[in-house]
Formats: structure tokens, C-alpha cells, sequence
């Protein structure tokens, strides 16, 4: 769930901040372009350390690249400040692409699969949908610069909480490299 709110605030804050320093909707859109670019470039190599090292081998450094992106978007007060910051986010964004889903099928119980992969995607569907909402608030609360250390403090603790309890389901096989269990 944090992790997901972190992604959907970092999508939803992004354009945002974006306009509230100035800048066109066009500098935004090459900003949102190159971070996405990034985000994609970074799948293949993320992908292989999960499955080679372990999930939280890429798991734990992109959440925690992508809070540290999403606390210091507060100080990009210029179009090249923000390009590098949502440039970091994309590289944060790539190397733990698919690791929701990936955990949630790695951890789903064997007996009951199909129903616990529902209620995993419907907890983590709905955390990404409740993000703007969630930032719209704290906005309105605060400010927009404190909707962005809220949405960095969640998803740190969400890196937390999997350095602490995520159960690795990687594990190293005498005859393979790697093998799920």
C-alpha cells in the first residue's frame, strides 16, 4: 500500500510542481517523457536483480530513490532542478517496476492463489487511486511542499517495513542460479 501511494503521488505531484515553478506544459510533458523514458530503459535491469539477488535487492533501494526523489522535488525550483530529480524518480521507478506484483505472486498461498492475488491487486489498485486524494488533502491541509515529505515519509516506511518483515522469496539453488519457492 505504500508503496503504491508513493507511485501514485510521484505521477500525480510531478505536473504539479511542475506548473507551480513556472514552468509550460511542455517542459513538463519533456520532463514527464525523459523520467518515463528512464523508468522503462531500468525495467530489464531491475528485473534481473530481483531475480537474481532477491525482490528486496530491488525493491528496497527503488523505494527508497524514489521517496528521497519525491522529498527533494520541493527544492527543483527550475526546469533542469526538476528534469534531474524526476530522472532519479525514473531510474527508482524501473528498478522496482513490477515488484507489487511480483511479491504479491511470490508470496500468494498456494491453496487459495486466485483469491489473495484479487485482494493484492485490489489494496494496491486502490492505495494508487486514493493518491491524488490523499495529496489533495494534506494540500489543503498544509501546503503542496508538505504533501511531498508526507508522501517521502510513507514510502520510506513502506521501505521499511519491507526491510524488516518482506519475507525474500529468492532463494539460491545448487542447481540453478536462482529459484522461487
Amino acid at each position: 500500500i505504500c508503496v503504491r501511494l508513493l507511485r501514485g503521488s510521484w505521477q500525480f505531484l510531478l505536473p504539479i510542481w511542475g506548473d507551480h515553478i513556472g514552468l509550460n506544459r511542455g517542459e513538463i510533458g519533456v520532463i514527464f517523457a525523459i523520467s518515463t523514458l528512464v523508468d522503462c530503459v531500468m525495467l530489464y535491469p531491475g528485473g534481473y536483480t530481483a531475480d537474481r539477488w532477491g525482490r528486496k535487492w530491488s525493491a528496497i533501494p527503488g523505494v527508497a530513490i524514489l521517496s528521497l526523489s519525491m522529498l527533494m522535488l520541493s527544492s527543483c525550483l527550475t526546469f533542469s532542478a526538476l528534469l534531474l530529480v524526476a530522472v532519479l524518480a525514473g531510474v527508482a521507478n524501473g528498478i522496482s517496476g513490477g515488484i507489487i506484483m511480483t511479491l504479491g505472486s511470490d508470496w500468494a498461498p498456494r491453496a487459495t492463489r486466485g483469491t489473495f492475488l484479487a485482494v493484492w491487486r485490489f489494496l494496491s489498485d486502490s492505495s494508487g487511486a486514493l493518491s491524488p486524494v490523499l495529496i489533495a488533502g494534506l494540500s489543503s491541509l498544509w501546503s503542496l511542499s508538505g504533501a511531498l515529505y508526507v508522501s517521502g515519509a510513507i514510502g520510506m516506511m513502506g521501505g521499511m517495513l519491507m526491510l524488516i518483515w518482506g519475507q525474500e522469496t529468492v532463494r539460491k539453488n545448487r542447481n540453478a542460479d536462482t529459484s522461487i519457492e
